[in-house]
């Protein structure tokens, strides 16, 4: 479709999965967070894709924001495209179509890699990446001696946001964030190139080592 159509770098942006709003980035920190990218990387194209929070689509690709939410990422910058419920098929193919998923962890974006497309990951919150099939990945981990919880943290539908999620908190991984999109966004970064930085970030971050899954490949 021509509203999808660019020439320059298409990053999708998916705001959260089908968990409770607790566990994602709010509105002001993607406003942020893309804002960054957009001055890096001047000539991108960005995808807002997911789910408006029903029912029917709670373990598809849903958001928790209302729609106000929505539509202030939306309205930050003319270069953000609307691809909500488009359906599970046409985010799949969207994906494929895009350089960059970028989100937080989320079952959904599990499918990035499956398609071929690079997953940078705003990590944080019970569950750590572990899915690596030769697509080049980069978890951007925060500073937390508790992450992951591994299922222990009890995410309250209406809670506050976990504190890796803090817009304060997501301030400070956005150089990281930069670094591991650059990295992605680079055709000469491979698979292996991904596994030996995801081991050093790891070795160098103040996370439960004993926690985070064996590294393979």
């Amino acid at each position: 479709m021509p509203r999808y159509a660019h020439d320059g770098p298409r990053i999708c942006i998916l705001p959260a999965g089908s968990g409770p709003a607790a566990q994602y980035p709010g509105a002001e920190s993607w406003i942020t967070i893309i804002g960054a990218l957009r001055e890096r990387f001047p000539f991108a194209r960005f995808y807002l894709t997911g789910a408006r929070g029903s029912d029917l689509h709670r373990h598809l690709t849903t958001t928790r924001y209302h729609d106000d939410g929505l539509a202030r990422i939306l309205a930050s910058g003319d270069d953000l495209v609307d691809c909500y419920d488009i359906g599970l098929w046409h985010q799949v193919a969207l994906l494929e179509a895009c350089d960059l998923l970028v989100s937080p962890h989320s079952g959904f974006s599990f499918l990035a890699s499956c398609v071929g497309t690079p997953w940078l990951t705003i990590s944080g919150g019970n569950w750590p990446e572990f899915f690596f099939n030769c697509v080049p990945f980069y978890s951007v981990l925060p500073d937390n001696p508790d992450y992951p919880y591994v299922g222990a943290y009890d995410y309250d539908y209406k809670g506050p946001t976990i504190p890796d999620m803090r817009h304060e908190r997501l301030l400070s991984r956005v150089p990281d964030l930069l670094a591991g999109a650059a990295f992605l966004l680079d055709p000469a970064t491979t698979y292996q190139d991904a596994l030996a930085r995801h081991r050093a970030n790891i070795a160098r971050a103040r996370i439960r080592h004993d926690r985070m899954p064996e590294v393979t490949g």
